[in-house]
């Protein structure tokens, strides 16, 4: 049986009272796929869009033909036999946070929090609550991570 497991590292950055943009570059969704019950392979995707609302809305998408394993073909399989990018382009990410709980962190100052997130993938919507660490990395930026994988 393969497994799918989220580890989630995202940078968002936001101009004052406006809506949060996570910043792809300094971004990273990874992934790992167990086969046989005991090889572990990780894998990440290239591209992620996303945004926090000011009402504290997360909406996160990846582009799932962004897959990327280090092996070409491993990459087409993935694409078409497990995401079926053809028919599910895209996965996506949603929460609603308290933006307040966030807003109020001192530069270089962190909280722990437990989010419940939604991940569509595939056309199947799960729901998780997951431990984050949202680091306050500058006056308009932020990095959150998963604290354990999804």
């Amino acid at each position: 049986m393969k497994q799918l497991l989220l580890l989630i590292a995202i940078t968002f950055s936001m101009a004052a009272q406006a809506e949060w943009i996570l910043q792809g570059e300094g971004s990273h969704l990874g992934f790992a796929t167990v086969k046989n019950d005991l090889i572990a392979e990780n894998h990440s995707f290239t591209q992620l869009n996303g945004t926090v609302s000011d009402e504290g809305r997360v909406e996160i998408t990846i582009p799932l033909s962004s897959v990327e394993t280090m092996i070409p073909i491993r990459n087409e399989r993935m694409r078409s036999m497990l995401f079926d990018v053809a028919t599910y382009p895209l996965g996506t990410v949603n929460a609603d946070i308290d933006l307040a709980a966030y807003t109020s962190l001192a530069v270089g100052d962190y909280k722990i929090s437990r989010v419940t997130f939604t991940v569509n993938l595939h056309g199947t919507a799960l729901e998780k609550t997951v431990a984050v660490k949202v680091l306050r990395s500058g006056s308009n930026s932020f990095d959150v991570s998963s604290l354990n994988p999804i």
